[in-house]
């Protein structure tokens, strides 16, 4: 039986001057920061569930586009937390080669400053579009539902049948009620203290008009 031969390495085993080093670092960072896998190895599939089902609740999204802007802010949160770590190791790396070569100024530290801003960028504009998408569609849906109610007592008044569906709307019959009810208790809670100040001013009228009448 014949021993297997290895063949020589065809490659040069990887960058060997400083600047060759320098770039294949730049590049691994690159890869981490912007790679289409989400989790890399060595990383925690649970810790990121954990930040995007929080990302969910916080935000509720209702619909596709919202659910898809949720994703893009936990991806893009996970990678800045990413960018931390590698910063923490490269300033401890650049401090040793600093102190030996007496060169304080890092490139790296630039790319790390700017790929922070790239990030810090793509969340802010992510964020602002969900607030904009999501407060127009509570608006629309506040809008919707001050019809629904207006139908709703139009037809109970009219003491005729209605389904809130056949008019396209999502609300059930239902709900359209119990916000009727939530409306007319606040309506009464506001005007409360009004009408508690209205009495008590009555009583002390009366009281003084009586005190004047046994003089």
């Amino acid at each position: 039986m014949s021993e297997h031969t290895p063949n020589p390495p065809t490659g040069h085993g990887g960058p060997r001057t400083p600047e060759g080093k320098q770039r294949s670092s730049q590049n691994s960072l690159k890869y981490g920061l912007f790679s289409k896998t989400i989790v890399l190895p060595g990383e925690s599939d649970a810790e990121f569930d954990a930040l995007l089902l929080g990302m969910q609740k916080e935000f509720a999204p209702a619909q596709t586009s919202e659910t898809e802007m949720v994703l893009t802010l936990a991806e893009t949160q996970w990678r800045m937390k990413r960018l931390r770590r590698i910063e923490a190791i490269a300033i401890d790396r650049d401090m040793e080669k600093a102190l030996e070569t007496g060169d304080l100024e890092s490139q790296s530290m630039l790319n790390f400053s700017l790929y922070e801003q790239r990030l810090n960028r793509l969340f802010q504009s992510t964020l602002k579009m969900l607030h904009n998408l999501q407060a127009t569609r509570r608006e629309r849906a506040s809008h919707q539902l001050d019809d629904a109610i207006a139908l709703r007592k139009y037809y109970l008044k009219k003491k005729m049948p209605w389904n809130p569906a056949d008019d396209e709307f999502v609300f059930s019959r239902r709900y359209i009620d119990r916000k009727i009810a939530f409306r007319a208790d606040l309506s009464l809670a506001r005007t409360a203290p009004a009408l508690d100040i209205i009495r008590r001013d009555n009583r002390s009228f009366r009281n003084v008009a009586q005190a004047s009448a046994c003089r």
